[in-house]
């Protein structure tokens, strides 16, 4: 490699750090150590890293990323199912045990209602609404029954009753909750 002393007219030439002039090497070399010249304010000027990806590379991150979310929603889907349907049967049999509860405090018939519609329960108390739950609303759920009513006595006993089914479903997931002639509920 030979070295060449520049003037200092020209644009490569000057005082290095520590005032020694500055020699700059000729050829391949020159471009070499060009690509890693000392700036005299800021130090070593390098090249900018070739960092990032290319387009393919984003556009295969994205499919593979897509490809196992979609993935995790089918498999979550049954869960998030099976977890509203069951809640939604809690709420049946809490609907029920609450108008079995009026019924004996009050010592007058109570009547649960299914609407089977809207997906909804509610307690009646005489001509007074004592209690709604929209589980269609609530928890996505359909509502099937066998009846669309079932009435408490003052006793707490199943009143003119027969034994009554709700279903509850949503997706590929049901319960069904039995209410039983006398009003137990399982």
């Amino acid at each position: 490699m030979s070295r060449v002393a520049l003037p200092r007219s020209n644009p490569r030439a000057g005082k290095a750090r520590g005032g020694v002039p500055c020699v700059v090497p000729t050829g391949a070399a020159a471009n070499w150590y060009a690509d890693r010249a000392v700036h005299a304010d800021r130090g070593p000027m390098r090249s900018p890293p070739h960092a990032g990806q290319t387009l393919v590379e984003l556009l295969i991150t994205v499919a593979v990323a897509a490809i196992l979310v979609g993935g995790g929603v089918r498999a979550v889907r049954p869960l998030v199912d099976r977890a509203r349907v069951r809640l939604a049967a809690a709420e049946v049999r809490a609907t029920f045990d609450e108008a079995r509860r009026l019924a004996v405090l009050r010592a007058e018939r109570v009547a649960v209602r299914i609407d089977t519609t809207r997906g909804g329960v509610a307690v009646h108390v005489l001509a007074d609404s004592a209690l709604r739950r929209p589980l269609g609303a609530l928890y996505g759920v359909r509502l099937s029954a066998t009846r669309d009513s079932m009435a408490y006595g003052g006793t707490g006993l199943g009143h003119g009753a027969a034994n009554l089914r709700v279903v509850a479903r949503r997706g590929a997931v049901a319960e069904t909750v039995w209410v039983s002639r006398l009003g137990r509920v399982r």
